[in-house]
């Protein structure tokens, strides 16, 4: 089973090593991917990141990534994935979040 988590900087920016938490906590559910989904809730276009790589093995990338761009109405959505034994390879298409322009699913 996935581990997902979900932030939104509601009334004020969380010190990144809040959300490494939550990151960290969401890889005891799954170590074969790490997927990132960055709203800023500004117009500007979401950020979307993914590594075939547990969140530990990665876990600079995705702070050079999101620390940058959090502020206040940042959502953020992570999950690590658990490859089912019908999909035992993770590769970047069957990583999520996925995001087709008008949703973003983490499941």
């Amino acid at each position: 089973m996935c581990g997902i988590s979900a932030f939104f900087a509601r009334e004020s920016v969380p010190d990144y090593k809040h959300l490494a938490t939550l990151f960290e906590g969401t890889e005891r559910r799954g170590q074969d991917g790490f997927g990132i989904y960055l709203d800023q809730r500004d117009g500007s276009p979401p950020i979307i990141k993914k590594w075939i790589e547990p969140y530990s093995k990665v876990s600079h990338e995705v702070q050079v990534v999101v620390e940058p761009h959090l502020r206040i109405g940042t959502l953020v959505i992570a999950i690590s994935r658990a490859a089912p034994e019908t999909e035992p390879v993770s590769s970047i298409q069957n990583l999520q979040p996925i995001y087709n322009g008008d949703c973003v699913v983490a499941h």
